[in-house]
């Protein structure tokens, strides 16, 4: 790795590392990426062996003091594209995707240094015993797994190859290295519930405390499955039955560890009309980004930003959103807005078929077709629709030209109350 700056006055400044220099090894060992990287230099004495921009070699000695900053800024500050995933999994979003849509959407990584770095899920089957070995001596924790089922046929079933076979005993390992790790369970109806979702909780609780918590999702089904193992969505009675076994395990897992450790995803919970859980629920809501718990710390956040009722506007707002967080999203703009003209409409998702009632999977067609007669003077849209940079929808289609269709300005909101409350004059 190169370094192409060092913060003058830094310690690392002051120990001879220059920009240029090339790092070959830290405390005897290559680095190869900003993992490496980040976990050689926590140590507290470092001995680097560096090349300068002429071959030469020389080794410069640190003593890390871990509050203060090295000084180094490396030409890679970020890891390089992600591994890409080696399975067939038959509920796979991105196969379900037609073309044309946002580019990023159709990456099927799988790489276990972005789930370290930025909590992305991995299945670990394209993990080799050599680099699996490299995650143990990083102490790589804690990690996102996809767990989906601890049966080695039923996990095999699910992801499509035999790789996917022999998860048990890596998570074991883990443990045995104290390494942590969240675990999600992606539901397919008749494939990995009922008794193999037994198996998989029971599993996982004996590798607590490594294992701190598992989110069960419910298999998200679009209707471009041409060519596809046919799959069924859940219903009513099964989503019921799967939030059965869940209550008990979680039941278990207060009595015995003091927390719930298993979270069903908000979509479970819409399904069988259950009301929203308490916060207490979710504990620190530690599966949020995989949206366990966002309604209730929607609804507690718009509760806490609410210090004054506002004053009466004479401005028209409407927010489009998914079905399955319509019947709320009324709730709550009548709760804490109620001087305000504030229509709420659900987009049918036309596109993705009308199994896929999240909010973030809508188009910008199916807003335009369904939304842009509403009478109104703006529209708030949930910044969820948009990619990391608030720019582009789901089908590629930009802000401005979201704009533009409507007609009338967009504002983007962020999926807490205190945002909400800003966005609304």
């Amino acid at each position: 790795m190169r370094i192409i700056k060092v913060d003058q006055r830094s310690i690392a400044a002051r120990r001879g590392l220059r920009g240029g220099d090339t790092i070959v090894t830290i405390n005897g060992e290559k680095v190869l990426d900003l993992v490496d990287y980040q976990a050689l230099t926590s140590k507290r004495y470092l001995n680097f062996v560096v090349e300068d921009a002429q071959g030469l070699r020389r080794e410069v000695d640190i003593i890390h003091h871990g509050n203060r900053p090295l000084g180094i800024h490396l030409e890679q500050e970020s890891l390089p594209p992600p591994r890409e995933c080696a399975n067939q999994c038959v509920f796979c979003f991105v196969d379900q995707m037609p073309k044309g849509m946002r580019p990023s959407l159709y990456i099927k990584d799988d790489d276990w240094r972005y789930s370290l770095l930025t909590g992305s899920f991995i299945t670990l089957t394209n993990v080799s015993d050599k680099e699996f070995s490299r995650i143990l001596r990083r102490k790589a924790s804690p990690l996102y797994i996809s767990v989906h089922a601890t049966d080695d046929d039923v996990r095999e079933k699910l992801l499509g190859t035999k790789l996917a076979r022999g998860l048990l005993e890596r998570l074991q390992t883990l443990k045995d290295h104290r390494l942590a790790f969240h675990a999600q369970v992606v539901l397919v109806p008749g494939v990995n519930d009922d008794k193999a979702l037994e198996k998989t909780l029971s599993d996982l609780e004996v590798l607590r405390p490594a294992a701190l918590s598992c989110a069960i999702v419910p298999v998200g089904l679009t209707c471009h499955r041409q060519g596809l193992r046919p799959l069924r969505p859940y219903a009513k009675e099964q989503a019921s039955e799967v939030l059965a076994i869940i209550d008990s395990f979680r039941q278990r897992s207060l009595e015995n560890w003091g927390n719930a450790f298993v979270y069903p995803a908000d979509e479970l919970i819409t399904l069988t009309g259950r009301d929203i859980p308490p916060a207490l629920w979710y504990d620190d809501y530690p599966q949020l980004e995989n949206g366990v718990g966002m309604l209730r710390l929607m609804e507690d956040s718009l509760q806490a930003a609410k210090t004054q009722t506002k004053p009466a506007s004479s401005v028209r707002y409407c927010i489009p959103c998914g079905y399955s967080v319509y019947p709320y999203m009324t709730c709550w703009m009548q709760t804490y807005f109620p001087k305000h003209s504030i229509t709420v409409i659900p987009i049918r998702n036309d596109f993705f078929g009308p199994s896929v009632t999240v909010t973030g999977l809508l188009t910008a067609d199916d807003i335009i077709k369904q939304a842009k007669d509403i009478p109104c003077d703006m529209y708030l849209i949930s910044e969820s629709i948009l990619d990391n940079d608030n720019r582009y929808l789901i089908d590629n289609v930009s802000l401005e030209n979201l704009e533009k269709a409507l007609e009338r300005p967009v504002r983007i909101v962020q999926n807490n109350g205190y945002a909400f409350f800003e966005a609304i004059q």
